[in-house]
């Protein structure tokens, strides 16, 4: 399925697309039964691995480095231009696309040569993202021509980075072993993908392009929407700012040059409303499709599924269920509302709120689960609470939107977090306490 949505969305090749489909060796170590794939042809298992080190492994804290310098720098040069007055904005969730935590997450993947070198990258990035449904249907080009203009643009652009990083980088260099940047390819992880896939049969550099803007949308698409509704929903509740503002407070270490905060992220996490409101963000804007494949034979009640064939599913089943969700030991509140609260343990007046996920196995599933579930699920974990308790400590926000306009739109269903309905129109001043 993977597979499927590189060659639909992001120009990979019939060619490469065969490689994919002649790998049903399986995502694990062993191969499964029966099958006779080459190890170096092995591309699921191969990627799978990967990702995991990349995102969960090894990988993960010198990308959280990497993310914290990158999200500072883009928070300074985005404050600069803000006071103590108020300044309007037309829309926040452009902000996030185009000015914070979009090219964070990409410099702190690939460093920041691919965005210098194409300032148009964004845009033409975005737009992809816009038509996803689209070009997932397999329209003809010609009545959907924005996309493919964008999409070749993106893919020209990878190119042109990966060939002037692979002219003035060290092939044998090890400096991001120990978890410094690489200024040519970023990271560790997007240097070996060449090496990963140059091995695969048909992978050349026009696939590679296709396989890194393929990771660089799947580190974005949702990372950045979840991201804008944990600000939403904090920033539209004042009883709630002001609670996830004692939290970061607490958590807060000494702040660097030019007075942006830094937070001891291991016990930021563990705050029970920042847990809180991220999960119940996710659990809420998560309305995805689950698509799998079953190796073997299934029966699942009284229904058979053959060895592979696509079983889909969707988390809005599972998130959206009253019995769980709605039960008297979570407040009783509709699952179709933003309650936060539903995560904490019971507990008597004077106790400390209590986060827990106690309960919720099979019904929190914003990133889907088992073996294929997502791999960035910690790091998105991370940078979404970084982000919001940077904005709610550095600044104060008044989001001006309509009602509607911060209805959830359906335009994407399947794919993800939701977005917003329409434009987040703001105001936004410097905080006076920092």
């Amino acid at each position: 399925m993977h597979s499927e949505i590189l060659y639909s969305c992001f120009g990979l090749s019939r060619q490469a697309l065969k490689a994919y489909k002649r790998d049903d060796s399986g995502p694990y170590a062993n191969p499964y039964p029966g099958t006779n794939v080459e190890a170096r042809n092995r591309l699921e298992y191969r990627t799978f691995i990967s990702h995991h080190q990349f995102l969960i492994g090894s990988g993960f804290a010198p990308l959280c480095k990497r993310f914290e310098k990158s999200i500072a720098s883009h928070f300074n040069a985005f404050r600069s231009g803000i006071s103590g007055d108020w300044v309007h904005g037309e829309d926040f969730m452009h902000v996030f696309k185009h000015t914070l935590l979009a090219p964070a997450l990409i410099d702190s993947v690939v460093g920041p040569a691919l965005l210098e070198r194409d300032p148009d990258f964004l845009a033409n990035f975005w737009t992809i993202d816009d038509n996803v449904w689209s070009l997932t249907s397999r329209l003809p080009k010609f009545l959907i021509p924005k996309p493919h203009v964008a999409l070749n643009k993106c893919l020209a652009a990878v190119k042109e980075w990966h060939a002037w990083a692979k002219e003035h980088s060290d092939p044998t260099a090890t400096t991001v072993d120990s978890g410094e940047d690489d200024a040519y390819w970023g990271s560790k992880f997007v240097r070996e993908r060449q090496v990963l896939f140059s091995t695969i049969d048909g992978q050349n550099q026009d696939t590679i392009a296709s396989q890194d803007l393929g990771f660089l949308w799947g580190s974005n698409h949702n990372t950045v929407t979840s991201a804008f509704w944990l600000f939403a929903d904090v920033f539209l509740r004042p009883e709630l700012l002001q609670r996830i503002r004692k939290e970061a407070g607490s958590c807060q270490i000494e702040s660097p040059e030019r007075g942006l905060p830094k937070f001891d992220m291991e016990r930021l996490q563990r705050q029970p409303y920042a847990q809180a409101v991220y999960a119940e963000t996710l659990r809420l804007r998560t309305h995805g499709v689950i698509l799998r494949q079953p190796s073997q034979d299934l029966q699942l009640n009284e229904w058979s599924i053959p060895k592979g064939s696509p079983v889909v599913t969707s988390s809005t089943t599972a998130h959206m269920n009253a019995a769980v969700w709605s039960a008297p030991q979570r407040g009783s509140r509709p699952a179709t509302e933003f309650y936060p609260e539903r995560f904490f343990l019971p507990k008597s007046e004077s106790a400390e709120p209590e986060f827990s996920m106690s309960g919720t196995d099979g019904s929190w599933v914003p990133f889907g689960g088992g073996v294929h579930a997502c791999p960035g699920r910690r790091f998105v974990k991370y940078e979404t609470i970084l982000t919001l308790a940077i904005l709610v400590t550095v600044f104060d926000i008044e989001i001006l939107a309509s009602r509607k306009d911060l209805e959830m739109s359906e335009r994407r269903f399947g794919f993800g977090v939701l977005e917003p309905r329409g434009r987040v129109p703001f105001r936004i001043r410097a905080r006076a306490s920092v």
